[in-house]
């Protein structure tokens, strides 16, 4: 609460996965490429293999210029882009773990100089030295995953650090050998699907062929270390992420989906093309298999990064920049007295202030429309009804920080997030199905987690209504729609409660 905060206009997570997506796949590829230089030109010398080492010389030029090059450009972007839209969460990182990312600058800088002399001392050097040269590059480029992963890890599963702060506590956390093993694994898959590409444009069959299966098992080896990897993470990651990814947050539920089928496509076709008929790999086949192992991979990242929401570190520090054990306290004072941007000419504007909270408390996630945007979710509601879901927001089945403003500034979050939803704000058809949607989909499914069939079974349509009527608690707002559409609810939760359930049945209110 302690840094002013840019506003792009758009969920602030949208624009973190455009930058640092890109620059996952380019520093795993610089660790895995790395090693499938250094291995394979080590085979060429001992064996002679007629035209290996010029190919090699040709991907290594390849490989330098995408790891070097828009490697160093991406990784300045993930650091001016995290420090801007969560400048709270950047300082937690930086102050718990300065010496770590000192060591791993020094990593950072050591593997740029070995990468460019290996690349320049191709024919200059004498044998032995460009492969130490090139030992020295892999080294360097995985002890600096070695020192991230402890980092990016802690963020998710921080275990005992939340209660002494010691740095090998928070970098040595529950998650960090499962996730090192499953980045490791597919920095390896990532080197044999790159040279798969790159080989597929040789014109010698010989060497084409026994290239493509060469690296089809880089390919392959690589997937089963960084699927063990995986099933050990998911072993050892919160519950509550587990519940996210199994449906409660449907962007990690459709993030799972892609990488469950990416992940079968991407084995299908190794196996299939690259090490059983590596053939017919083509530029365009190549390329495919490429375009799909980067779908495991960023995939496989979204997963992680949804699956820890709302935190940025996992039980201290949430998306918006608050601290959990500041929650109480802010609740005294409320945003406008704690937060030191928010304009002081707006306190007085109830919708310029609202549109201040939005940004301090809801920008982290959520955009104003479009992706993940607050427009549309609150199409059909009121302001009164609004107002009151956001005090009680932290009871959703989504993953939210809990509302630490005041009343009065609940009142004023709700006049600007009603204005966003124009002519659709207040709208709400008299019927039973949509009125559930819109009104109590949030917190109850109808089946499954927090089943509203499972507390409406057996009540008639009266006592549905009379509850309606009266309810309202500390986790649960008031009903605020007209008398048909209360009734048209109660009529359909009747109906709910008589219903038996499919066999396996799964069936979500938000999904209806």
């Amino acid at each position: 609460m302690n840094y002013p905060v840019w506003d792009p206009g758009l969920a602030h997570g949208i624009l973190i996965a455009m930058v640092a997506i890109l620059h996952v796949y380019v520093s795993h590829f610089a660790v895995g490429g790395g090693f499938f230089l250094i291995i394979t030109e080590t085979l060429a010398r001992r064996s002679g293999k007629e035209g290996l080492l010029d190919y090699l010389y040709l991907h290594a030029r390849f490989f330098i210029l995408l790891t070097l090059v828009f490697g160093a450009i991406s990784g300045v972007g993930i650091w001016f882009t995290i420090g801007l839209i969560n400048p709270e969460g950047t300082s937690t990182l930086i102050h718990g773990f300065v010496w770590a990312w000192a060591i791993e600058w020094v990593f950072f800088f050591m593997e740029i100089a070995a990468a460019l002399v290996y690349y320049y001392g191709w024919n200059r050097m004498r044998v032995r030295d460009h492969l130490i040269v090139g030992w020295i590059y892999f080294i360097t480029a995985w002890m600096s995953m070695v020192v991230i992963n402890g980092i990016i890890s802690f963020q998710l599963t921080p275990g005992s650090w939340l209660t002494t702060h010691a740095f090998w506590d928070g970098f040595l956390n529950p998650s960090y050998p499962s996730s090192l093993l499953a980045r490791t694994g597919f920095a390896l898959t990532l080197a044999g699907l790159f040279c798969l590409w790159t080989a597929s444009r040789l014109s010698g069959q010989s060497l084409r062929t026994w290239l493509m299966r060469y690296a089809g098992g880089w390919a392959l080896v690589g997937m089963i270390a960084s699927l063990l990897g995986v099933a050990w993470w998911w072993r050892v990651i919160p519950d509550q992420a587990h519940a996210l990814a199994a449906g409660n947050m449907p962007i990690a539920l459709s993030a799972m989906g892609w990488w469950h089928w990416s992940v079968r496509l991407l084995l299908l076709l190794i196996v299939a093309l690259a090490v059983v008929f590596p053939r017919s790999i083509r530029p365009f086949t190549a390329a495919v298999i490429l375009l799909v192992g980067l779908v495991v991979m960023g995939s496989a990242e979204w997963v992680r990064e949804a699956v820890r929401k709302p935190w940025v570190v996992y039980d201290y520090l949430y998306s918006n920049g608050i601290r959990a054990g500041e929650v109480e306290k802010l609740r005294e004072k409320g945003l406008v007295s704690t937060a030191r941007w928010i304009d002081p000419r707006a306190k007085e504007d109830p919708m310029a202030l609202g549109e201040e909270l939005f940004r301090v408390a809801c920008g982290s996630c959520h955009s104003r429309s479009g992706y993940n945007g607050l427009s549309q979710r609150v199409g059909g509601w009121d302001q009164e009804y609004t107002a009151a879901w956001i005090q009680r927001i932290e009871y959703t089945l989504r993953p939210m920080p809990p509302w630490v403003g005041t009343p009065r500034e609940a009142d004023a979050l709700a006049t600007y997030l009603f204005s966003l939803a124009g002519e659709s704000s207040g709208e709400l058809e008299d019927n039973g199905a949509w009125v559930f949607q819109r009104r109590c989909s949030s917190c109850h499914t109808l089946t499954g987690e927090r089943a509203m069939r499972e507390r409406v079974e057996g009540l008639n349509q009266d006592d549905l209504d009379e509850f309606l009527s009266d309810m309202e608690s500390d986790e649960m707002p008031p009903f605020t729609g007209t008398d048909a559409q209360r009734l048209a609810l109660a009529v359909f939760l009747e109906e709910l409660g008589k219903r038996t359930p499919l066999p396996g049945s799964a069936e979500r209110g938000d999904e209806r």
